[in-house]
């Protein structure tokens, strides 16, 4: 009788044990994105600060901040499509390289064209090859 429980729960235990790397390899937490991006606000910023032709922007610029959460260097791609209201087709596309220093931010300029309400912005920041490789983010905004 005492055999056949011992027999019983070791049996128990090792089905168990043997179902765990399964397990766990199932339920892995995804890695939090080692960049973010948010959408700051507009400005009307200077064409071209220091060389007589900084006069203030009449076009105002949507403003995207990029942060990196690590403590390395890194150098991101970051796309921007803007739409106009009640368009399906991009009325302004960016794609520029970033480099931010470990644990800063970068910022990118977006000109808009007529005005600012009810554009609709999409960015896409994306990992350059060489570098760590994470998921490419990728956030949706809309002005009212």
């Amino acid at each position: 009788m005492i055999s056949i429980r011992f027999a019983l729960v070791f049996g128990l235990l090792l089905g168990a044990w043997g179902c765990r790397s399964a397990r766990t390899q199932v339920h892995q937490p995804t890695p939090l994105s080692p960049v973010s991006v948010a959408f700051s606000g507009f400005t009307n910023r200077a064409l071209l600060t220091g060389t007589g032709l900084d006069q203030v922007s009449a076009v105002p610029d949507a403003v995207f901040q990029v942060t990196n959460y690590r403590d390395v260097r890194r150098t991101c791609q970051v796309t921007v499509d803007a739409f106009r209201p009640a368009n399906k087709k991009p009325e302004v596309h960016i794609s520029e390289p970033l480099f931010l220093e470990a644990r800063g931010t970068g910022t990118t300029f977006v000109p808009m064209f007529g005005g600012t309400n009810g554009w609709r912005y999409e960015v896409v920041v994306s990992s350059v090859g060489g570098e760590e490789a994470f998921a490419p983010v990728t956030n949706r905004w809309k002005v009212p």
